[in-house]
């Protein structure tokens, strides 16, 4: 299948009032605009003849509310593409909630092609300097060093190591050490920014420049990296973050291994939610807590049977499990605690999070993603640790 060229990739940002699953957002697109503009304008006939392509929709859900991020790409001219993005902020109800959705920027792909073919003869350059008498590559090796080092500069008062192009690019690699960017720089990434050795207080002038950067952190990928990466997440606007292979540092890396570290760099947002579903798993609730829980286990152990439960751990229902997302949807407020012989799954996280419950404890968490800051997912060996 031949890979998609497109003009514009459109970003919008989405905010709804209720729970709500990307098929459900691409839905209420499709349906609110059929007909709205004419037959031109139908999304499906827009994308059979490769006007448009996919609609894809990046979702976080928290306290009963959804919001996220809206992608889709253009073939169109920029009128066409203006009233297209026009049409999307029209729509204003996702399932049965109120939604709204508003643009954010629109980025001309042909100029993304344009760094890549600049990428790309970096790399022609190179291989071709490699083909040439060994005598020869070691003179080339020690001139090309000292142009990498002549195009080391330094940004703030704090003197960051950076490259030349980090004040004129919007887009913007921050790496923990002057190391890291000497390397970068050497394959021919000229946006590169250090921290420059603080693990804890980040430079205030690099704080300012990540509020008006697209900023990808790309740290070491050990014990080290992950404490920075930490604190950059606590104290920067950071929009995607990249990590070494395991064990590995940014400054030994080859520039096959940047590339395909940074290829893989995954929303902030997406990082936060999983490096918190990490800690939930394991974070014990307190012992109060743990211990009624524990208690009330061997009432549905082995009995495919789930206990809701309020406040006091009263129980409010008993049913099986492969009823257990109907009664979700089906209590109403007062509800704080589940108790089941079964996995905890996306759905019923979410179907506990519309009605506020505290704690899910089962036996065992799968595929799970996304988890509320206020909620705690409790695995049955972690009852019986606590």
């Amino acid at each position: 299948m031949a890979k998609e060229s497109y003009k514009y990739i459109l970003h919008f940002e989405l905010n709804v009032k209720g729970l709500v699953e990307d098929s459900d957002v691409i839905g209420a697109i499709f349906g609110q605009l059929e007909g709205l503009l004419g037959e031109p304008f139908e999304l499906r006939e827009l994308q059979r003849i490769g006007k448009i392509g996919r609609i894809k929709a990046e979702l976080r859900q928290r306290n009963g509310a959804t919001e996220g991020h809206i992608i889709v790409t253009s073939n169109m001219s920029r009128p066409e593409t203006a009233l297209l993005a026009a049409a999307f902020e029209s729509v204003d109800q996702v399932g049965p909630y109120p939604a709204r959705i508003r643009l954010q920027r629109i980025v001309d792909a042909r100029e993304e092609r344009r760094k890549q073919i600049v990428r790309r003869a970096i790399e022609i350059l190179r291989n071709w300097t490699a083909s040439l008498t060994a005598d020869t590559a070691d003179i080339l090796e020690k001139i090309q060093e000292e142009g990498h080092l002549a195009e080391l500069s330094y940004y703030g008062p704090e003197r960051l190591p950076c490259g030349p192009a980090i004040e004129s690019s919007d887009d913007i690699i921050v790496v923990e050490g002057r190391a890291d960017v000497i390397q970068m720089l050497k394959y021919g990434w000229r946006n590169v920014i250090a921290i420059g050795g603080a693990t804890t207080t980040i430079p205030k002038s690099l704080i300012e420049l990540s509020k008006r950067k697209n900023v990808t952190v790309f740290v070491d990928g050990d014990r080290g990296g992950e404490l920075v990466l930490k604190n950059v997440l606590s104290q920067m606007d950071v929009d995607y973050v990249a990590i070494a292979p395991p064990g590995r540092s940014v400054e030994e890396l080859s520039a096959k291994e940047i590339r395909q570290a940074l290829r893989n760099a995954v929303p902030a947002d997406e990082y936060r939610q999983t490096a918190h579903l990490r800690a939930s798993q394991v974070q014990a609730v307190s012992s109060d807590i743990s211990r009624k829980l524990s208690e009330l286990f061997p009432q549905v152990e082995g009995k495919l049977e789930a206990l809701l439960l309020d406040k006091n751990f009263n129980v409010v229902r008993r049913c099986k499990v492969d009823a257990l997302y109907k009664e979700l949807t089906s209590i109403e407020e007062g509800v704080e605690y589940i108790v089941y012989d079964g996995f905890i799954t996306q759905r019923i996280v979410d179907a506990a999070a519309s009605k506020g419950i505290k704690v899910v404890a089962g036996v065992k968490a799968v595929d799970v993603v996304k988890v509320p800051t206020w909620m705690r997912i409790v695995t049955k060996s972690a009852l019986s640790q606590g």
